[in-house]
């Protein structure tokens, strides 16, 4: 079985993929893969999720060792995480994992006026200035969970 984790950001995230790296050689021995392949040096598989939007040369194939990381494993259950996607084509992520096993995606929500009001103060903090009335009516659509 393979365990997509696909966010939303400002849902712990961050804290669940660290304790899933440190976590890793005591989760192998229980049959539980935390994919090593595709994480480059982070805790997620932000490069996966990236690789779908073209962020990477197209001569590049990110997915190719996630791929045969999960084909080449014995563990009866590997996790895969990022939450980049969280707005991706469901299909082209099923396409790109060429898993024939079962898949069960996790995908942890906030309420949706906390997580918008996350997203702002997140955004405040990083150096961005606007109201938040401006900034929700540019973003709301980040609280549509159904149309995602």
């Amino acid at each position: 079985m393979l365990i997509l984790h696909i966010g939303t950001h400002k849902t712990g995230t961050s804290t669940l993929q660290s304790v899933l790296t440190r976590a890793a050689p005591r989760l192998i021995e229980h049959g539980v893969s935390y994919v090593e392949a595709g994480r480059t040096n982070r805790i997620a598989h932000h490069p996966l999720a990236w690789g779908l939007r073209g962020r990477y040369s197209t001569d590049i194939d990110v997915w190719e060792p996630a791929r045969a990381e999960i084909k080449a494993s014995r563990a009866p259950t590997m996790v895969i995480s990022s939450e980049g996607f969280w707005y991706e084509d469901p299909q082209e992520i099923k396409r790109q994992l060429d898993y024939a096993g079962e898949i069960r995606i996790v995908a942890y929500l906030r309420r949706q006026d906390a997580f918008l009001q996350s997203l702002y103060k997140q955004s405040v903090s990083s150096g961005r200035k606007t109201k938040f009335q401006p900034w929700l009516n540019e973003m709301s659509h980040r609280g549509d969970y159904l149309g995602v």
